[in-house]
């Protein structure tokens, strides 16, 4: 049980949840990203896994854009 193994994370979150995944509830996502101060993305109709590479890509570079520049990976690009 989470009670009995708090987590301690420190470091800048993004996460990326599709609404209709169905092995982590959307309480469970909820609670996770405000316990740990993480910006939660929840994508429409998204499973799981993301299915197609056009998705995918889509959704990096979603996530990319919202990372502060000067960021190693942004500065990549």
């Amino acid at each position: 049980m989470l009670s009995n193994h708090p987590v301690n994370w420190s470091i800048p979150t993004c996460i990326l949840y599709g609404d209709k995944d169905n092995l982590t509830s959307q309480e469970t996502i909820h609670k996770f990203a405000n316990d740990v101060d993480a910006e939660l993305t929840i994508m429409q109709n998204g499973m799981l896994f993301f299915q197609d590479a056009g998705r995918k890509k889509t959704l990096i570079y979603n996530l990319l854009d919202k990372l502060p520049k000067g960021n190693l990976i942004t500065d990549l690009n």
